[in-house]
């Protein structure tokens, strides 16, 4: 298992408790003060300056990282020792009869042209993915109590990926209401 290098690890470069649920307002303001402190036009020396952008771009990148929640979920896992995705693809055993099945109903909703049906496909989704946000972040807090919950949450997050190319696809302009910060 690859650990993050400090300097990619998002937790670590905004001192954060690797956890996964953050108080993403907080964690937003915080990172705004830092790069106000720290903003090139405040900064006369062309190599300092040069120094602050890309602080600054790290700082965007792990607050982008951290804001969303699959990412979050990826990067605390891998951090805790569990298995990346590249290690551990498996899917409960139902899961792709289930999902094909979706999918040839996502299908129709998308070239049919009813807006009924693209809806009832998209809440379908939007509940779906709510439902293994919350179960993924119960079973990461069971596993910050000492329990060895790693290859329970990747097949979690093995399915919430599959759920997430499904979005993307009904919102293909990004325009998801129900995307938190980051998620756009």
């Amino acid at each position: 298992m690859t650990m993050p290098d400090s300097q990619d690890d998002p937790y670590e470069l905004l001192g954060l408790e690797p956890m996964f649920e953050l108080d993403a307002a907080a964690v937003q303001r915080d990172v705004r003060k830092r790069i106000a402190r720290q903003h090139p036009d405040r900064i006369t020396d062309p190599v300092e300056r040069d120094d602050a952008v890309r602080r600054i771009a790290a700082l965007n990148e792990a607050l982008t990282r951290l804001l969303d929640d699959e990412s979050r979920a990826n990067l605390l896992l891998e951090k805790l020792g569990g298995p990346s995705a590249a290690e551990d693809r498996s899917l409960p055993p139902t899961f792709l009869m289930e999902i094909l099945e979706i999918r040839e109903d996502m299908e129709t909703a998308l070239s049919g042209g009813d807006p009924s049906e693209r809806a009832r496909v998209e809440d379908w989704a939007q509940a779906e993915r709510t439902r293994l946000r919350d179960e993924v972040g119960a079973l990461f807090a069971r596993m910050q109590q000492g329990e060895s919950l790693g290859v329970d949450i990747r097949l979690q997050l093995n399915v919430w990926r599959y759920i997430e190319r499904m979005i993307e696809q009904l919102d293909p302009d990004g325009l998801d209401p129900f995307a938190g910060p980051g998620e756009r």
